[in-house]
C-alpha cells in the first residue's frame, strides 16, 4: 500500500510539473506568434519608406547631375535638403 501511494504522489508530481511547462511553453508560442504576425507589417513599411527614400534620392542626384552651373548645383542641393528637414518621419534619410 505504500508503494501505491509513492507511485501516486511521484505521478502527481510529475504531472504538475509536465502542466506548468506546457503552460509556460504556451505562453512562449503565444508571444512568438505575436511577434511574427507584427512584423511583417514592420518589414513592408520598412520596405515602403526605403523605396521611396531612393526614388527621391534618384531624382535630386539627376537634377545635381544635369546643373550647367554652381547656382544650379547649389538649388539642387539646397531643394534636397529642404526635402529631408521638412518630413515628420526622419527615422531613414538617405543623402
Amino acid at each position: 500500500m505504500c508503494k501505491v501511494i509513492i507511485n501516486f504522489t511521484i505521478t502527481t508530481i510529475l504531472l504538475i510539473i509536465l502542466g506548468v511547462t506546457a503552460i509556460i511553453k504556451m505562453a512562449e508560442l503565444a508571444e512568438l506568434s505575436q511577434k511574427l504576425y507584427n512584423h511583417p507589417y514592420t518589414v513592408t513599411n520598412s520596405t515602403r519608406i526605403i523605396e521611396t527614400n531612393l526614388v527621391s534620392m534618384h531624382r535630386y542626384m539627376k537634377d545635381v547631375a544635369l546643373s550647367n552651373n554652381d547656382k544650379e548645383l547649389q538649388m539642387a542641393v539646397e531643394r534636397r535638403f529642404e526635402n529631408i528637414y521638412s518630413r515628420d518621419d526622419l527615422d531613414i534619410i538617405i543623402l
